[in-house]
């Protein structure tokens, strides 16, 4: 299964800001133009562009306005967003950002 764009989308509605997302997203639009597989990834990759390896992030805290909490509390709140999160389409880099919706 292919849920890179899923959570490449999940990623940009948390961190739309993020340029090394920003090139991964492209680098998955084209290999998914290609019906090439975007898995595996390379560890450097992720933990650039996912933020669950990434709670400690001043962005992400900011984007989320949890400056003064946990890691531990961060990561919960991503986890929580990630459970209600609705992509509709991997993000067009063009037009906006995220193309998504939480419930």
């Amino acid at each position: 299964h292919e849920y890179t764009a899923a959570n490449a989308s999940f990623a940009y509605s948390i961190e739309p800001e993020n340029l090394a997302l920003k090139q991964r997203i492209l680098q998955i639009i084209e290999a998914r133009d290609q019906n090439m597989p975007t898995v595996p990834s390379i560890l450097g990759d992720e933990l650039a562009t996912n933020p669950f390896l990434r709670p400690d992030s001043p962005a992400i805290r900011q984007r989320l306005g949890m400056q003064s909490n946990t890691d531990a509390e961060v990561f919960t709140e991503i986890r929580r967003l990630k459970n209600s999160f609705k992509p509709t389409k991997i993000p067009d880099l063009a037009e906006d950002p995220c193309n998504c919706a939480y419930d």
